[in-house]
């Protein structure tokens, strides 16, 4: 039923808008009952009102002219045509010069009076008329070139060719006459009066320059228009493309088209590939080049895909001259193509891949590099240790005549699903990776390997255990697919003593996903890597030997290398003795003991180092007890002394010393008291000075220092001096001694700016120290001003150059008459 179709009262009823004559035929109706099913069968017959389907067009008629007109127009019943002019029905006569053969009217020898006006074609039926009116006028005029002119002037090439319109419009239609400069034009091989009266001439040359009329004549009178035609020099290529350019991939080309044309013209240049123009502004690659050598265009960073014809265009008003080159792309190998890894060649460590190779680009083939996907490691690309490079002619699989290859990938871990890529390499490059293969697996085996880096922890670890710690063996060298199938055995044993027999290897499982009970402990989780075995308090830091294996359903690895390890610290017993603690200056103490015996009996383990605790002689003695009210510093190795710093001055504290090591720390040793030192000097050194001795050496001075009630009593002096453009840490201290207040610096290099700060010392250490004052070997001051610090010391060297030299006597010459 058609789409318009509408249904109402049960469906009983059917309503088709805007019916078509395609939607007559025979319409069933159907009723179905359980029992019984009734139809009834309808005709349905279209009939309409004529419509046009060829209606009139308007008629413009020369005087004298001959017309048929014919209209058509479709209805049912089929539809009688009658013809009307100006509303009056027609009725053709003798002399009317109007014939009517039912839709068809001929019109002959048109006439003004007789036969313009308007005239209608009228289809009728039953069902009522259609009309379809047009005009006939019929025209009498002389030629006119008022509408059309022919152009002032036109530019025609030197060998090339030229149309001259020549338009006029008159009644009865003019006759054509061409004259160059008043002379009439014939037709030759050259020159052509066209059907449509245009003049063509080809192979311009000089002497066909001049002035063009177009004359148009009938009976009623004449009229003509005037064009001068110019020849002009054309536009030709001078320096067409090379018809090949080479040019390697990611590099940059440039094909080369210059143009030779009339100056008073302009002139673009436009350039297609493979017959489309390029956007020489929106494609990045693409540059015209404009170089003293010729014109052209550059292909920037050019691809395969760049390769191909290039068509350079040079146009102007006047003409265009096309010529073009190819540009040919250079560079490695392109993908291979159609790689397949089959799926019933596998073996534990190979599988047969097969494939095409891509295109060469014009550099042979010279090997492909062949790479595995794992898929437990998806993301990472390995090279077979097997199939590195693989010579391609070697590869061809004989009778194929589509070029195929295989190659068998060894190499391979057993239980693992592989995917495969190739790369082509030829002398240019290495090719892009080609798609992946689909997944095949290598059939499954032993494990390849045991557990790597199988060593021990004893930091954490309670007394009588040892606990193995190892790196997990990854997914590719368990030999199957399943990871609830692979386990690992820890062997462990004592390490023998000189000339006693082998003892026997104890046995511990590690194995996933379900308790297999062993001798030991059981790790459900195959991913864990390590396990603490009970050895018993008497083997506290006892040697042990260890190796470790792996085993699946198809057998066990080969076992590691045997690794000697050590079991757990004990608490270490030993208690360092005679301690006693020194001022060492205002905010350090020196601490002193007797160092234990390093031995397992004493130590429990390894030696840490000794631990130093220290705190205020004023603290109440219930809070040291606790170990947050009491500082603590460690000094690692076998020793028997160690500094503490950041204390107070003259002030004293209790020191105390233990041992540590991995499993913890050891008794405390007795206390004893110690006292820092007095305050170091708190004033420094002024007015120092700095004079010229001799040729390599000045003579530092200073105001000498007194030390207050509270400080330490004045020892001497310190020196540091340095070269300015180095830092202070760089600096060299000397000591001077406390009398004289000065010294001798030697060694003084010239044109070097020097850098010098003097401080007293005594037991409390180095007090504070002078500001820093610059000098040379001439012992002057130097000034340094923030804004031209960095012309002296341009170089970093620290010499002065003599622009800087000018600069600093221009600047004391300015300070100078500054004052006056």
């Amino acid at each position: 039923m058609p789409d318009r179709t509408k249904y109402s009262d049960f469906n009983r009823v059917v309503e088709i808008d805007n019916i078509q004559y395609e939607e007559e035929g025979t319409y069933e109706c159907t009723a179905k009952r359980k029992s019984s099913v009734a139809s009834k069968e309808v005709v349905l017959a279209i009939e309409s009102k004529p419509y046009f389907l060829l209606p009139l067009d308007h008629k413009h008629l020369d005087e004298g002219a001959d017309v048929t007109w014919r209209c058509l127009a479709y209805g049912k019943p089929t539809p009688v045509y009658s013809w009307y002019k100006n509303g009056v029905l027609l009725q053709p006569t003798a002399d009317s010069g109007i014939t009517i053969n039912r839709n068809t009217l001929t019109l002959r020898n048109a006439n003004k009076q007789k036969h313009e006006g308007m005239y209608q074609c009228a289809a009728t039926n039953v069902h009522g008329s259609s009309l379809s009116a047009a005009q006939i006028r019929v025209l009498s005029f002389k030629p006119t070139f008022a509408k059309y002119p022919l152009p002032e002037s036109i530019d025609a090439a030197l060998n090339g060719e030229v149309v001259i319109p020549c338009e006029p419009e008159g009644a009865p239609k003019p006759e054509i006459t061409w004259l160059k400069n008043n002379v009439q034009v014939n037709s030759d091989s050259r020159v052509q009066i066209m059907p449509n009266n245009f003049l063509k001439i080809t192979q311009i040359n000089y002497g066909d320059q001049g002035y063009y009329e177009c004359r148009a004549k009938n009976v009623l009178g004449s009229d003509g228009s005037f064009c001068r035609l110019n020849v002009k020099v054309a536009t030709t290529i001078t320096r067409a493309p090379n018809p090949e350019t080479p040019v390697y991939q990611n590099k940059t080309a440039l094909i080369y088209c210059s143009a030779s044309y009339d100056l008073s013209l302009d002139l673009v240049y436009v350039w297609t590939f493979s017959g489309k123009i390029l956007d020489l502004q929106r494609n990045g690659h693409y540059e015209l080049a404009n170089l003293p050598s010729g014109k052209g265009l550059y292909i920037k960073m050019a691809q395969f895909y760049h390769e191909g014809t290039y068509e350079c265009i040079a146009r102007t008003p006047l003409n265009e001259a096309r010529a073009q080159g190819r540009l040919i792309v250079y560079g490695p190998p392109g993908e291979v193509a159609g790689l397949y890894a089959d799926p019933g060649t596998p073996t534990t460590n190979s599988i047969d891949i097969f494939f095409f190779l891509g295109a060469s680009h014009r550099s042979t083939i010279e090997y492909l590099i062949v790479e595995f996907e794992i898929q437990s490691e998806k993301g990472k690309w390995y090279f077979s240790n097997e199939t590195h490079t693989v010579f391609a002619p070697s590869t061809v699989i004989p009778g194929n005549n589509r070029d195929m290859r295989t190659i068998t990938v060894r190499g391979l871990d057993p239980g693992n699903g592989y995917s495969f890529r190739i790369k082509a390499v030829n002398a240019l490059g290495v090719g892009p990776p080609c798609t992946p293969s689909g997944t095949v697996n290598t059939l499954e085996a032993p494990p390849a390997a045991p557990p790597a880096n199988l060593s021990s922890r004893t930091e954490g670890v309670e007394v009588g255990q040892l606990m193995l710690t190892w790196k997990k063996l990854p997914k590719r060298y368990h030999g199957v697919q399943l990871e609830s199938d692979v386990s690992y055995i820890v062997y462990y044993r004592q390490l023998k003593v000189s000339a006693a027999p082998d003892a026997l290897w104890n046995m511990a499982s590690i194995q996933t996903l379900r308790n297999v009970v062993v001798v030991h402990e059981v790790i459900t989780d195959w991913e864990q890597e390590e396990v603490v075995i009970q050895v018993g308090e008497d083997f506290f830091w006892t040697e042990f030997e260890t190796k470790i294996q792996t085993k699946n359903p198809h057998g066990r690895s080969h076992n590691s290398s045997i690794v000697v390890v050590y079991s757990a610290m004990g608490m270490p017993v030993a208690v360092p003795t005679n301690i006693w603690g020194e001022g060492y200056n205002s905010t350090a103490l020196t601490v002193h003991w007797e160092p234990v015996p390093d031995t397992r009996n004493e130590i429990k383990g390894k030696l840490g180092g000794y631990q130093v605790l220290y705190y205020l002689r004023t603290q109440d003695e219930d809070d040291t007890k606790d170990f947050k009210h009491r500082q603590a510093i460690r000094f690692h190795g076998q020793r028997n002394s160690g500094v503490v710093i950041g204390l107070s001055p003259d002030t004293y504290y209790y020191v105390q010393v233990q041992v540590f090591t991995d499993a913890g720390l050891g008794p405390l040793g007795e206390k004893n008291l110690a006292e820092t030192m007095n305050p170091a000097p708190a004033l420094y050194p002024q007015e120092v000075k700095v004079v010229s001795k001799d040729a390599s050496s000045v003579v530092v001075s200073w105001r000498g220092v007194s030390t207050g009630q509270a400080e330490d009593s004045l020892k001497g002096y310190v020196v540091f001096v340095w070269k300015a453009n180095e830092h202070f840490r760089q600096a060299k201290p000397i000591d001077v001694g406390k009398f004289p207040t000065e010294y001798t610096l030697s060694g003084i290099e010239k044109d070097y700016v020097y850098a010098v700060r003097v401080a007293g010392y005594s037991f409390g250490g180095i007090g504070r120290k002078s500001p820093t004052l610059y000098f040379t070997l001439a012992g002057s001051r130097v000034p340094i001003d923030s804004t031209i610090t960095q012309q002296l010391l341009a170089d970093g060297s620290g010499r002065l150059h003599h622009s800087a030299l000018y600069a600093t006597v221009v600047f004391l010459i300015w300070k100078f008459y500054s004052y006056f």
